[in-house]
C-alpha cells in the first residue's frame, strides 16, 4: 500500500463532517473562488451556498499559514474569529454630518488544531 503525504499542519476538513467548535470559532463550507499569498499568509475568498434560491452567494476571507486547497475546491474549515477595536464613522446621508462610534472589525483564521 502506497503511503500517503504528510497533512497540512492546517487542513481543510470534509464538508459533511463538521469539527468540535469551541467559544471564539466557527466553522465555513463553501467553494475557494480566489487565493492570494501574501508574504507568509495565504488569503483566501470561499464562497458558501446561498440561503435559498433567492439570495447570493455569502463570502468569507479566511487566512491561515499554508493553502487550504486550489481554487474551486470545495472545503470545509474551522476557523477562530479574530478581532480588533476600532473607530467608526457614519455619515447622515440628510445632513452630511459625519458621527464617530467606537466599534469592531472581524477577521477569520484557519485554526491549527
Amino acid at each position: 500500500m502506497p503511503e500517503s503525504a504528510p497533512s497540512p499542519a492546517i487542513s481543510a476538513v470534509k464538508p459533511t463532517n463538521p469539527p468540535k467548535i469551541e467559544p471564539g470559532q466557527c466553522y465555513i463550507r463553501g467553494k475557494i473562488v480566489s487565493r492570494t499569498k501574501l508574504g507568509k499568509v495565504y488569503v483566501h475568498v470561499v464562497a458558501a451556498p446561498s440561503v435559498d434560491e433567492y439570495s447570493y452567494p455569502r463570502s468569507y476571507e479566511i487566512s491561515s499559514k499554508e493553502p487550504l486547497g486550489e481554487i474551486d475546491d470545495v472545503i470545509g474549515v474551522k476557523c477562530d474569529v479574530t478581532g480588533r477595536r476600532a473607530q467608526k464613522t457614519w455619515p447622515n446621508p440628510e445632513t452630511g454630518e459625519v458621527k464617530k462610534f467606537p466599534g469592531a472589525y472581524c477577521g477569520l483564521r484557519a485554526s491549527e488544531d
